[in-house]
């Protein structure tokens, strides 16, 4: 079986592109989510809106979700080997080139504790009056700890890129990009591709990464 593995990354780069990922993600515009159920913006010269997908879009996800898993768990090359593995085989690959994901998802799962604890103590300062600057100590531990949780779970993600999982979580973020998205005709939405087909031809990457940002963000508040 032939699998590309990765080597996991440092420190540097993973805050480098989380420095990245933060600077594209507006998030002015969660506000907007949360009051209309859907976000306007304009691009080239034209008003296009991501709304909540209604009843029949979400069967139409969940349809092609598990065409797209089932197509991904039986995809072999041409020696017949299966050229997918799920995130428990890629923890084997891994683990084969000295590479532990059970310890770093350990070390997630402490650090997230650890700043529960933080959060609760901080609480506590907070309702019993305690000294601002022992407040901040406190705050600041938080935002170490964070980061610390940000920057290990982009290395996991990365580790983790070819992973079946992985690739039908971007294959349904696509799809619910495509059925959220419509563009204004004179006064009337319509849909703004034809088909998913149509959504996935399209080279506008501007245009792209402004629906993913917005479409996600908008089924999930």
């Amino acid at each position: 079986m032939e699998n590309q593995s990765k080597e996991i990354m440092s420190d540097e780069k993973a805050s480098d592109l989380l420095g990245k990922l933060t600077n594209d993600l507006d998030l002015s515009i969660i506000e907007e989510f949360i009051k209309d159920n859907k976000t306007e913006f304009k691009h080239n010269g034209k008003e296009y809106r991501c709304r909540l997908i209604n009843l029949s879009e979400k069967e139409e996800l969940n349809e092609l979700r598990k065409k797209k898993y089932s197509s991904l768990m039986q995809q072999k090359d041409k020696e017949g080997n299966f050229v997918n593995l799920t995130i428990e085989k890629w923890k084997e690959v891994y683990k084969a080139q000295g590479i532990n994901i059970d310890e770093l998802e350990k070390k997630l799962k402490s650090l997230q504790q650890e700043k529960i604890m933080l959060d609760l103590k901080l609480g506590q300062d907070i309702a019993n009056n305690s000294p601002i600057s022992l407040q901040k100590e406190t705050k600041d531990k938080i935002e170490q700890i964070k980061l610390q949780i940000q920057i290990l779970n982009i290395k996991k993600s990365d580790l983790m890129e070819y992973s079946i999982e992985n690739q039908l979580i971007i294959f349904v973020s696509e799809v619910i990009a495509y059925l959220s998205l419509e563009v204004k005709n004179g006064s009337e939405w319509a849909k703004a591709f034809n088909s998913f087909e149509d959504f996935k031809k399209c080279i506008d990457e501007e245009l792209i990464k402004k629906i993913a940002i917005r479409s996600l963000l908008l089924q999930i508040c």
